[in-house]
C-alpha cells in the first residue's frame, strides 16, 4: 500500500534488461527509475589486509591467526579455545576477549567501510 525504491546493483556485464525484466514479471506495477553505471574502486586483498592491519593490536592479530590455523574457526573446531590460550600464553577469557574485538574490527572493516550502497540499507 506505499511507494519504495529499491535499488540494486549488477555487475558491469550483468544485463539490465533481463533482470528489469523478470523483476516487471513478478511485479508488474514496478517501473526502472534510473540506471546508472558507477566506478568503483577495487581494493586488493592485500590493501584489505594492511587497512585491517592497521586496526587491529599485535595481540589481537596474533590471537586471530593462531585461532584461523590452529582451525578455531571450523565445524567442528579442530581446537578447544582452552588450548589455543594455552599455545598464545592468555586466559580463555581474555583470548576470547581478543578475538571478540578483532573480529568487531573485521566486520567493521567488511560492512561500515564499503562504498555506499555496498553492504545494503543501514
Amino acid at each position: 500500500d506505499g511507494v519504495t525504491t529499491l535499488t540494486a546493483e549488477l555487475p558491469g556485464d550483468g544485463d539490465v534488461r533481463s533482470t528489469v525484466d523478470a523483476v516487471t514479471d513478478a511485479y508488474p506495477s514496478v517501473r526502472l527509475a534510473a540506471k546508472r553505471q558507477v566506478d568503483r574502486p577495487v581494493e586488493t586483498d592485500a590493501g584489505f589486509r594492511e587497512r585491517l592491519g592497521d586496526r587491529l593490536s599485535e595481540r589481537q592479530t596474533t590471537v586471530l591467526r593462531a585461532a584461523y590455523h590452529a582451525g578455531y574457526f571450523e565445524w567442528p573446531r579442530d581446537t578447544t579455545a582452552e588450548e589455543l590460550a594455552d599455545s598464545v600464553g592468555v586466559s580463555a577469557p581474555t583470548l576470547h576477549n581478543h578475538l571478540r574485538n578483532a573480529e568487531g574490527k573485521l566486520l567493521t572493516a567488511f560492512f561500515e567501510d564499503a562504498p555506499a550502497g555496498e553492504n545494503g540499507d543501514r
